[in-house]
């Protein structure tokens, strides 16, 4: 695991001041500021975690984070993954179409563009 991410943290100081409504996110505050984390990437509410904006770290949301690395990325990086997270969930028999199984776990967005792409590519494939 510490190959593919950039901090992977043994403890978090438990004496930090905490704004959080949710007492049992204490931890992921925690270890964001202890490793001066630049994103925290979360479906739970901001608020869970932190109540003021004097943090270093911005909360994103799955849908968000998955645009923004889209948005970054070469156009022609998307197909790829698409392709493979096509037959990888493919195999299970109860499987949705891709775009659908994001948009029911709210990310609406991403869906979006993962069903334009798709729609761009079988007009390509068409041509």
């Amino acid at each position: 695991m510490r190959m593919f991410v950039d901090e992977v943290l043994d403890t978090f100081p438990h004496d930090l001041t905490f704004t959080g409504t949710d007492e049992g996110d204490y931890h992921i505050h925690a270890a964001a500021t202890h490793c001066q984390a630049d994103l925290l990437l979360t479906d739970d509410d901001p608020r869970d975690i932190t109540t003021t904006e004097n943090v270093h770290y911005d909360i994103i949301c799955p849908d968000d984070f998955f645009v923004l690395v889209t948005k970054s990325a070469p156009p022609k990086m998307l197909y790829p993954i698409i392709k493979e997270q096509i037959a990888y969930w493919s195999k299970n028999p109860k499987h949705q179409q891709l775009d659908e199984a994001l948009r029911r776990a709210d990310c609406t967005e991403f869906a979006e563009i993962v069903r334009s792409a798709l729609q761009r590519k079988a007009l390509m494939s068409e041509i």
